[in-house]
């Protein structure tokens, strides 16, 4: 807990105090709000339970972030895209995002997210460069974004988003998303700015990131930017889900 002090002045008849205002009555400051989107993506990723995306509960779920995001199967219908199989780590975010007062982009890409990045910016009806900021250090709740590249750090028009869950012993980012391993929950990722593998798919191809960098909602302000260490993503996944998920050695997917 963290705890504010108050020196007063006061005038009239009373004493200048210049001890500790309310020294047996501490005025105690709730930073339960933080990152307030939090709360939703860690409800949700609870009520996931830990399942891949194709089974129940998680499917159910999946298709209410697309509908969010009105995400169509075709430009020239009406139908809402609902599987499971397209990329929906965006998807999750708006959602959560706009459960709060800090809206989301109501987008299911990444890439959107890149309030740097002009070429992107000029894509939706809300530019992500007048609702997020980019920001210099992670913090709880903040959005990472990732580019798929090459081994060369070439950026493609895919990627990844996720929220800044906690740090790892091994220097890494715990980062609670979708689209993680086809699941909702907490993975390890390289934020460091360098190209690192993602995953090795079944023909043995090798898929690469890149981070881009960190940012939240424009007119957010955190008091307590710090970040709980993991020993890994099990202890993390341990926490959050209470149940322990294996990562493949062969890295996981993240559409």
């Amino acid at each position: 807990k963290t705890y504010l002090w108050l020196q007063v002045t006061c005038q009239g008849d009373q004493l200048d105090f210049d001890e500790k205002f309310f020294s047996k009555n501490r005025l105690e400051v709730d930073y339960s709000d933080r990152a307030p989107w939090m709360k939703f993506a860690i409800e949700e990723a609870k009520a996931a339970k830990g399942v891949k995306e194709w089974v129940a509960p998680l499917n159910k779920m999946v298709k209410k972030y697309h509908n969010h995001c009105n995400l169509k199967d075709n430009p020239k219908t009406t139908k809402i895209e609902d599987r499971p199989s397209v990329a929906w780590c965006a998807s999750f975010v708006s959602w959560c995002l706009d459960q709060t007062d800090y809206k989301g982009l109501k987008t299911v890409g990444s890439r959107f997210y890149l309030a740097d990045d002009e070429l992107y910016n000029d894509k939706l009806a809300i530019k992500s460069k007048d609702t997020f900021v980019k920001k210099e250090e992670a913090f709880y709740g903040s959005l990472a974004v990732f580019s798929d590249c090459n081994s060369s750090g070439t950026p493609t028009s895919q990627g990844h988003v996720g929220f800044v869950y906690g740090k790892l012993s091994d220097g890494k980012m715990a980062i609670l998303g979708g689209n993680q391993g086809d699941r909702l929950k907490v993975s390890s990722y390289d934020c460091s700015g360098k190209v690192f593998l993602s995953y090795t798919d079944i023909k043995g191809k090798k898929h690469y990131k890149k981070f881009r960098g960190f940012y939240c909602p424009i007119n957010y302000r955190s008091g307590n930017n710090e970040l709980k260490t993991y020993k890994n993503t099990k202890e993390a996944n341990k926490e959050l889900l209470n149940q322990i998920i294996q990562t493949s050695k062969n890295g996981e997917s993240s559409r």
